[in-house]
C-alpha cells in the first residue's frame, strides 16, 4: 500500500493505480475508539468496510454515544446530526433526542380532566398551528377550553426520564451486531501480526470477506473476581467508561488452541471472538486499554514563571528548543504556551495500572464488609454489601483469585485477567466455561439479568454526565 500524497506526487512511475494507505480506526471513531493503523486496510477496502458494517454498528450504540457526546473523544466529529428514537418515561411519548435536547416525535396531547390541564407536545416549528389544531378538535368535544391550564411541551426535561431505544426497530440487529464485533476483533489481530490464515473462524480468504461462525458470545461474570468488579465496576473504575481489547490464546482440555479476541465497550458490552479454533500460529498476548473522557489542554499562567522554572517546564514537556526563533522572555512563554498545546492527548491506558487500583479497591471492600461498623467512601459502599450478601466462603475465592492475578512483587497479571479463574483451588479458562454454560443453558436468566444491571449502570452514568454538563452550560 502508498500513501496517496506520494502516488499523486510519482504517478509516471505507476502502471497502473496501486491500493492506497487508510488510517482505520480498530475501534470506531464515533465510538471514541482511538486505536488506529495504516498497515490494516487498504482505502477502497475501509471504506466498503464502513459502509457495510461500522455505519450500522456505531448507529445502534448511539443511544449512549449521542447522550455522550460532548464527553467523548473522537480524533473527527462525525459528520451531520444523528436522531435517536425513544420515550419520555413520565407521559410514555416518543421522543427523537439529538445534541442532547429530546424532543417530542410527533403531534400528541393529554387531557388531564382532574388537574383542569391540556399537555400539547409538539417541534417549536409547528406548535402554534397544532395547538390551533387541537384547541379546535376540543371544543367540538364538549370541551371548555378556557377552564383548562395549557402546557406546551415542545422540548422534555434532559434527565433520567428519557430512556433511548437500542435494539428495538434494528433490522437485522443480531447480524450487524456481531459483525460489528467481528470487525473490531479481526482489525486488532491484523494489527498484532497475526496473518490471514490463522483467521479461519472470521474471514473467507477466498471471498475476502468477514464471516460469522457462531463465534461470538458475550462475557459473563463467573468467577468470584470478575463478579464483584462487575456489579460495582461504574463505582471503583476510575476512567469509566474504557474500551479494552485482549487478544490472546485459549488452549483446551484436549490441548487444541484456539486464538480469542476479548472485547470489552463503554465497559459495558463484553463478548469473546472465536477469531481460530484450532490456531496454528505463534503463541501471543496483546491488550489494549483506553480512556474515553475528552480531555482539556491544561492553560498554565506563566507570567510569573523565571527563567529556572521555564526551564522545568521545558523539561517536563519535552519541548524542542532548537526550533525556537524568538529573543525576548514574552516571545519565549508564548512559543512554550504554543508548543504545549501542540501535544496531543494520550488516551491509552496501562491496563495493569488500572486493575492494581481496582484490586486495592475491591481488597479494602472486603477486609471492611467483615466487621459491622465501618466508615468508607461512597464508591466502596455497594462493593461492601456485595461482599457481606455473598458470605465468607465467597470473599476466601475472591482473594485466592486476587492472588492469582498478582505477581510476588503485586504488579498484575494482565495475561490472567478474563482468560482464567480459579474454583476449588483449579484454574478453569473464563471464555470455555462461559461458553459451555450457555451451550447448556442458552436462555440463561442471569446472563439477561447481568445485561439489564450493565445498561443499567451506563444509563446511570450517562444522566449523572449530562446533569454536571447542563449544571455547568448554566
Amino acid at each position: 500500500m502508498f500513501a496517496k500524497e506520494f502516488y499523486t506526487k510519482n504517478q509516471s512511475r505507476f502502471l497502473r493505480e496501486p491500493k492506497f494507505k487508510h488510517k482505520e480506526h480498530i475501534i470506531q471513531n464515533a465510538i471514541g475508539g482511538r486505536l488506529k493503523s495504516d498497515q490494516v486496510l487498504c482505502e477502497a477496502c475501509g471504506n466498503l468496510l464502513n459502509e457495510q458494517v461500522d455505519s450500522f454498528f456505531v448507529r445502534i450504540l448511539s443511544p449512549f454515544t449521542e447522550k455522550l457526546k460532548h464527553k467523548i473523544a473522537r480524533d473527527r466529529e462525525t459528520k451531520g446530526t444523528t436522531k435517536v428514537g425513544g420515550y419520555h418515561i413520565p407521559t410514555k411519548r416518543e421522543i427523537l433526542f439529538s445534541e442532547g435536547k429530546a424532543y417530542p416525535k410527533r403531534p400528541a396531547y393529554d387531557l388531564i380532566q382532574a388537574e383542569k390541564k391540556i399537555l400539547i407536545y409538539c417541534s417549536k416549528g409547528a406548535i402554534i398551528d397544532y395547538r390551533k389544531h387541537v384547541q379546535s378538535t376540543l371544543i367540538k368535544d364538549g370541551i371548555d377550553w378556557d377552564q383548562y391550564a395549557i402546557v406546551e411541551i415542545t422540548e422534555f426535561d434532559n434527565d433520567q426520564n428519557i430512556g433511548l431505544f437500542f435494539s428495538e426497530g434494528v433490522v437485522d440487529f443480531n447480524k450487524k451486531w456481531k459483525f460489528g464485533l467481528i470487525k473490531i476483533a479481526t482489525e486488532f489481530a491484523y494489527l498484532n501480526g497475526v496473518e490471514r490464515n490463522h483467521l479461519s473462524s472470521v474471514l473467507d480468504t477466498q471471498k475476502n470477506e468477514l464471516i460469522f461462525t457462531n463465534n461470538v458470545f458475550p462475557f459473563f461474570p463467573i468467577g468470584p473476581f470478575d463478579a464483584v468488579y462487575e456489579h460495582n465496576r461504574v463505582n471503583i473504575e476510575r476512567n469509566y467508561p474504557t474500551h479494552t481489547l485482549i487478544l490472546f490464546c485459549q488452549t483446551s482440555e484436549t490441548g487444541v488452541i484456539s486464538l480469542v479476541c476479548y472485547i470489552d465497550l463503554l465497559s459495558t458490552f463484553q463478548y469473546y471472538v472465536i477469531l481460530d479454533e484450532d490456531y496454528k500460529g505463534t503463541p501471543l498476548f496483546k491488550c489494549y486499554h483506553q480512556k474515553l473522557d475528552k480531555e482539556d489542554k491544561p492553560d498554565i499562567d506563566l507570567s510569573n514563571y523565571d527563567y529556572k522554572d521555564l526551564s522545568i517546564l521545558i523539561n517536563d514537556y519535552n519541548i524542542d528548543l532548537d526550533k525556537y526563533r524568538g529573543t525576548s522572555n514574552d516571545e519565549l512563554i508564548q512559543y512554550i504556551r504554543d508548543e504545549i498545546q501542540k501535544i496531543p492527548h494520550t488516551y491509552e491506558l496501562n491496563i495493569g495500572e488500572e486493575l492494581y487500583h481496582v484490586i486495592s479497591q475491591m481488597t479494602q471492600a472486603f477486609l471492611l464488609s467483615k466487621g459491622d461498623n465501618y466508615s468508607s467512601s461512597f464508591q466502596l459502599q455497594s462493593s461492601i454489601e456485595f461482599f457481606k450478601q455473598m458470605g465468607g466462603e465467597f470473599g476466601v475465592n475472591f482473594m485466592f483469585n486476587v492472588r492469582n492475578l498478582l505477581n510476588s512483587n503485586e504488579t498484575v497479571r494482565i495475561d490472567r485477567y478474563r482468560q482464567e479463574f480459579i474454583e476449588d483451588g483449579e484454574h478453569l479458562s473464563t471464555p470455555f466455561e462461559i461458553w459451555d454454560m450457555l451451550q447448556k443453558r442458552p436462555d440463561h436468566n442471569d446472563i439477561k439479568t447481568y445485561g439489564h444491571m450493565k445498561f443499567g449502570h451506563l444509563s446511570y452514568y450517562v444522566g449523572k454526565e449530562m446533569k454536571d454538563t447542563e449544571s455547568k452550560t448554566f
